[in-house]
């Protein structure tokens, strides 16, 4: 009977140990997803300045030059 409480109780502390982990695991990720959308949001907030730039760069050298 010791034997099988002890067994229970091995388990118990596994599944709570995998929980964790897997909890764990899941925090990390999404963490992971916040950081790579900010960075996804900069970089495409300075390619459109960068584009927006170059075209006006592009008509003012036109509207110089006609």
């Amino acid at each position: 009977m010791q034997a099988i409480l002890q067994l229970l109780e091995i388990q118990k502390e596994y599944k709570v140990g995998v929980g964790v982990c897997v909890t764990n695991t899941i925090v990390v990720y999404l963490m992971f997803l916040g950081v790579l959308m900010i960075d996804i949001n900069d970089i495409r907030r300075t390619v459109s300045q960068g584009v927006n730039n170059i075209f006006n760069e592009v008509i003012e050298w036109f509207s110089q030059h006609k």
